[in-house]
């Protein structure tokens, strides 16, 4: 008499007895490298957008860009393993006030970028791709922006550059 037919069911890993219910499979390098070179360059690309939404006084456009880099950076620390912090539950999320100026908003958007930055060798270590070169003309849109920024304050206030 057979009781139980265990061939069709598969053993369970340890691993898998810790992970909810729906934990995707880990990636494997090649996705890893993959996805951190995704994830670089859609950072460095809507960083410009979020100056434009800036320059634009498109303040409610700005604050969701700037939130959207700084979960982008939160990603990639998970990502490269440099945190183990779930999505949604970062500490800024909960601790740091949205800029309502856009000197403040720029200012967001550099300390952002730079924490992306800081990230380069990580990302290089599993094999992602950093579009380096586009880096340097990016710092340069922003100056631009922050240049263009102060020039209207000036100009509202009744000074000159």
């Amino acid at each position: 008499v057979l009781l139980f037919d265990r061939g069709g069911i598969p053993q369970d890993t340890r691993q898998e007895q810790l992970d909810p219910p729906g934990t995707p499979a880990p990636l494997t390098e090649q996705e890893r490298a993959e996805q951190a070179s995704q994830l670089s360059t859609f950072f460095w690309v809507m960083s410009n957008i979020a100056v434009k939404s800036v320059l634009h006084h498109q303040a409610w456009a700005a604050v969701s860009h700037l939130e959207g880099l700084r979960s982008l950076v939160e990603d990639m620390r998970r990502l490269v393993g440099l945190s183990t912090i779930q999505e949604g539950q970062e500490e800024w999320r909960t601790t740091v006030l949205p800029p309502v100026q856009r000197a403040e908003q720029m200012a967001m958007l550099r300390e952002i970028a730079h924490e992306m930055e800081q990230l380069t060798p990580a990302i290089e270590t599993i094999g992602g791709h950093v579009p380096s070169a586009a880096i340097p003309y990016i710092y340069d849109f922003f100056h631009l922006a922050d240049t263009l920024i102060q020039h209207e304050e000036n100009k509202e206030q009744g000074g000159f550059l």
